[in-house]
């Protein structure tokens, strides 16, 4: 069953009784829209955590990927949902997934300026050796887009010795 176009825009808005009663007829929590995206897409874009935790709540794929490739902690990280991406990590999102030469969430967020995003990652693990497009790591990103506190969490977390 493909998710309606208008149910993903009730996710993103927050509109969570058309979404539950859609799954309660039958649609799976994990459908794609037309467009592609996921009500957990949705909702991790619009920021709405009541609409993500019900969703986790369900059994919603933490990370399922829309057709580009795009999954909803990369999508919260790069419009700066700082609580969504805490609410997605605690639900075991995997950190360092990339989609094509776009790279990761920590460089989505560090591209777009979202310093407590890039915190929040880091402190989950992410790693700072993988390589986006132009074959640049998130530091050369943030140092290129002129991002001076990203950069500076950067190197601090690179830094540090991982612990045993």
């Amino acid at each position: 069953m493909i998710l309606p176009v208008q149910l993903t825009s009730c996710a993103y808005r927050g509109e969570l009784q058309p979404v539950v009663e859609w799954l309660q007829k039958g649609g799976h929590v994990d459908a794609l829209d037309e467009g592609g995206y996921g009500l957990l897409h949705a909702a991790a874009h619009g920021g709405r955590l009541h609409v993500a935790m019900e969703l986790l709540q369900r059994g919603a794929s933490v990370d399922l990927r829309n057709t580009m490739g795009g999954t909803a902690l990369m999508l919260a990280a790069n419009v700066g949902r700082h609580a969504m991406v805490r609410l997605l990590l605690e639900h075991k999102a995997s950190v360092d997934l990339q989609y094509g030469d776009e790279g990761t969430a920590l460089m989505a967020a560090t591209d777009e300026g979202h310093t407590e995003c890039v915190q929040e990652l880091l402190t989950a693990g992410a790693s700072t050796e993988l390589r986006g497009r132009d074959d640049i790591t998130v530091l050369q990103l943030a140092e290129t887009k002129g991002h001076a506190t990203i950069a500076q969490l950067i190197r601090q977390h690179a830094a540090v010795p991982p612990a045993s």
